[in-house]
């Protein structure tokens, strides 16, 4: 992939990496939950078990959208929710 420097919606500097979690926390919620590589794969919803690889060894980044839906499959960490009225 290549980004077009000049372009200020091509840069990735803008992004947080505050909301992106490391991948020593990656590899603990798994390794909490008790969970394989491809079944956490399964639960974030990935093709395949090496993309959660990437995830944990750091050559990926998972998107914070899909860390939060692994969580909640885990049971880790509930989405939050409020009803409408």
């Amino acid at each position: 992939m290549w980004l077009v420097a000049n372009h200020p919606n091509r840069s990735r500097a803008h992004l947080s990496t505050s909301k992106y979690p490391k991948p020593a926390e990656i590899l603990a919620a798994r390794e909490a939950a008790g969970l394989t590589q491809e079944q956490a794969a399964e639960l974030a919803m990935l093709g395949a078990q090496s993309r959660w690889a990437e995830y944990e060894n750091g050559t990926r980044r998972i998107d914070p959208a899909r860390w939060a839906l692994f969580l909640h499959r885990a049971g880790i960490e509930r989405l939050p929710w409020k009803p409408t009225s």
